[in-house]
């Protein structure tokens, strides 16, 4: 019961800071969008999401990890499966909305809606794919 505990903790504590990673990186890629596909600018928003979220989760799992080649390579896997989970629901909800909902894409999908659909896209990877890769493969 006491480690169920602690993994909620450990859950609540990581989506809470993860809500100020996310948002630094939804705000990079809404200035990206200006000037590169949203596409491309959601994954960069994603990479430096990830950079912010290593520091983080070695203060949430109280790990003094040295940063062998181990702990690195299992940590640069996570990352990347966790980037690759969003960005392709993020793409996929993309092109639905582009190729299905043409009219309201044109209206509606820039500013707010391509920024709920970032959020959504990333707790989505987090929740299924980084969450428990870090807990318990990475950290463990």
């Amino acid at each position: 019961m006491n480690e169920l505990k602690n993994t909620f903790t450990q859950f609540a504590e990581s989506s809470g800071l993860g809500f100020f990673t996310k948002l630094l990186s939804i705000f990079l890629s809404l200035k990206l969008d200006k000037y590169i596909d949203e596409r491309l600018s959601n994954l960069l928003g994603l990479l430096l999401n990830g950079f912010l979220d290593f520091f983080m989760m070695r203060w949430i799992f109280k790990k003094d990890i040295e940063e062998s080649s181990h702990f690195v390579s299992r940590y640069t896997i996570t990352l990347i499966l966790g980037i690759i989970t969003s960005q392709i629901i993020f793409m996929g909800i993309y092109e639905y909305v582009k190729i299905r909902h043409k009219k309201w894409y044109v209206k509606h999908w820039k500013g707010k809606w391509v920024s709920f659909f970032r959020w959504i896209s990333g707790a989505f990877g987090y929740a299924l794919v980084e969450f428990p890769l870090y807990k318990y493969w990475v950290f463990r």
